[in-house]
């Protein structure tokens, strides 16, 4: 990383923030303005790596979600990929490099207090470089759409996988 132009650094932050974000929303497809102020810290954290697990813990309060239903989640490694892995990763490596960027870093924040434009640059640059260019939000419903078109598909554990409504 120290080897890396100045610009080259900023580009490798964001697409740290973006694999952070990736880990949560492969299997809680969040809102992006939800994602950014998760909280790793105090009483009312939102994320929360239990010792004697494997798993990423999630809790989130009726006031940070659109519809105003709280979320609890447990997930864990699905085939090859480990959210708590790559989550811890983020927390012990990178996090520290993209605070030291942003303007008002957030130490208790997941994602350091990054903003939604810092996130979405990040994200950019990743699925651009897979020439797949989605937004956020398109990720969501790119999420809901591969979930509907599973054999058995229940549309309101969907609804509520995306805190919203089955309509």
């Amino acid at each position: 990383f120290d080897s890396l132009s100045e610009g080259q650094k900023t580009n490798a932050l964001k697409l740290a923030v973006a694999t952070a974000a990736a880990a949560i929303l492969m299997f809680i497809p969040l809102r992006a303005d939800t994602l950014v102020n998760l909280s790793v810290t105090g009483r009312d954290a939102n994320i929360f790596f239990p010792q004697n697990s494997k798993d990423v813990h999630l809790s989130i309060p009726r006031p940070m979600m659109k519809n105003r239903k709280a979320m609890v989640a447990e997930f864990g490694r699905r085939g090859k990929v480990d959210p708590r892995k790559v989550l811890e990763w983020w927390m012990r490596k990178a996090r520290p490099l993209v605070m030291k960027q942003i303007l008002t870093p957030d130490p208790t924040k997941l994602l350091g207090g990054a903003k939604y434009h810092y996130l979405a640059d990040g994200w950019r640059y990743a699925t651009a470089d897979q020439d797949i260019y989605m937004t956020l939000h398109q990720v969501r419903h790119g999420i809901a759409s591969i979930l509907i078109n599973e054999p058995g598909a229940d549309v309101d554990v969907i609804a509520a996988l995306l805190n919203n409504s089955p309509a």
